[in-house]
């Protein structure tokens, strides 16, 4: 089974949301924000975006997999986890979630990385 498949099937089987903590509790700021992530293991990075009813946790149970083979980057999206928003709203929307996922990428500093993408997610990695 690939890695991606595993992925896939983990996350399949994950089923409910929010299905432990994330391990770390970096953050990692962006214009106007600080944002929860998890940043382990070593290789090329695949960039774990979680959908809108859920938040990093959501890819708890594959982040050991993944680390086997891959640096695993997960991050809440503005406005989403256990954090304090920035702002009353107004930053909600496709374009600043786009703009973060642009800058998480590039304070990794990493070259290429694999996007894996859920839900909501899908349409800001596109």
């Amino acid at each position: 089974m690939t890695i991606l498949n595993r992925v896939l099937h983990s996350a399949a089987l994950v089923g409910g949301l929010f299905a432990g903590m994330a391990s770390a509790q970096d953050t990692v700021s962006v214009t106007g924000a600080d944002l929860r992530i998890v940043d382990e293991g070593d290789g090329v990075p695949g960039v774990f975006i979680h959908g809108s009813a859920s938040d990093m946790r959501v890819w708890d149970d594959v982040k050991d997999t993944i680390t086997q083979t891959h640096r695993f980057v997960a991050y809440d999206r503005r406005y989403f986890g256990p954090g304090a928003w920035p702002d009353d709203g107004e930053c909600y929307n496709r374009g600043f979630h786009v703009d973060d996922l642009i800058e998480v990428i590039e304070s990794l500093d990493a070259g290429p990385v694999h996007l894996v993408t859920w839900s909501y997610g899908g349409g800001i990695g596109v």
